[in-house]
């Protein structure tokens, strides 16, 4: 059950947010609760609409971290593997700031926040194919390989611990294949 509501890129209709707050501190869940969710304004809506996504978003990636470190320390067996993980990497951190919907539409709302997403999958597959496409160019330019990945600070911290995890991976399966 944890990983199928997490995984979900929306959140299922009824989900009552109760670690949000309106702007006069009254938890969100209690709003919604009440019923007064029909009250607010679109603009409202649709920032607390995003937050609950980005929210669950970002402690799937948490628990991914969590688990990438696990995995480091102890040897662990990974609770979630890269490839079962189907999300854009969270946004960037001053959207993720934002604590009112005014806040976040002064930024730019949903448009500007979504404007640099990209899935996991993706991103990951960038990072790794960036190399073989700089020795396919002759070498890279100032000295670092190009590339069009523009994560935020968060989404940079899950892809270190998904390339800890797919090295992990490909050491395993070569250990596994050449014993010792």
């Amino acid at each position: 059950e944890f990983r199928r509501v997490l995984f979900r890129s929306r959140p299922p209709n009824g989900t009552h947010p109760d670690d949000l707050t309106a702007s006069d501190d009254t938890p969100m869940a209690d709003t919604w609760l009440n019923g007064s969710m029909q009250d607010m304004s679109d603009e409202q809506r649709e920032w607390i609409n995003w937050r609950i996504t980005e929210e669950r978003k970002r402690t799937l990636f948490t628990v991914f971290a969590l688990s990438s470190l696990l995995v480091s320390a102890f040897n662990h067996t990974p609770a979630l593997t890269n490839s079962e993980i189907l999300l854009e990497l969270p946004c960037e951190e001053d959207f993720w700031a934002c604590d009112s919907a005014a806040s976040f539409n002064a930024k730019g709302g949903v448009k500007a926040a979504s404007q640099n997403l990209m899935l996991f999958h993706d991103a990951l597959g960038e990072l790794l194919r960036t190399s073989e496409k700089q020795h396919m160019h002759n070498g890279y330019s100032n000295g670092a390989p190009s590339t069009n990945l523009r994560p935020s600070t968060f989404g940079c911290f899950v892809l270190i611990n998904a390339l800890h995890n797919y090295i992990d991976r490909k050491s395993t399966r070569l250990n596994s294949s050449h014993p010792g």
